[in-house]
């Protein structure tokens, strides 16, 4: 079962869109691509975990939700939080 944890940024945090965002994965040496749904997801090759984000009306990134598979090791976990750590993004309290 999926835990679904939600992180945003925080204040003063760079604006950045999703794809800045997907390039930071990968420079970090996590391999994603962007699929499109009803909003945009990052998806990780090899991995069940993927982030949900939603957009603002310039196409930045405004929240996302991780939606963490038991599967996947610990350490990709931690791996993925430190990336959002380095342009000013966490995960929130409101957890679900």
């Amino acid at each position: 079962m999926p835990i679904d944890l939600f992180i945003c940024p925080e204040e003063g945090a760079e604006s950045i869109t999703v794809e800045l965002i997907r390039e930071r994965f990968v420079s970090a040496g996590l391999p994603c691509s962007i699929e499109m749904h009803d909003e945009p997801w990052i998806v990780f090759d090899g991995r069940e975990s993927d982030l949900v984000f939603t957009v603002d009306a310039e196409g930045r990134a405004s929240s996302a939700v991780m939606q963490a598979s038991m599967n996947d090791d610990p350490e990709f976990g931690e791996r993925v939080f430190a990336v959002f750590e380095t342009f000013g993004w966490s995960s929130g309290e409101d957890s679900f």
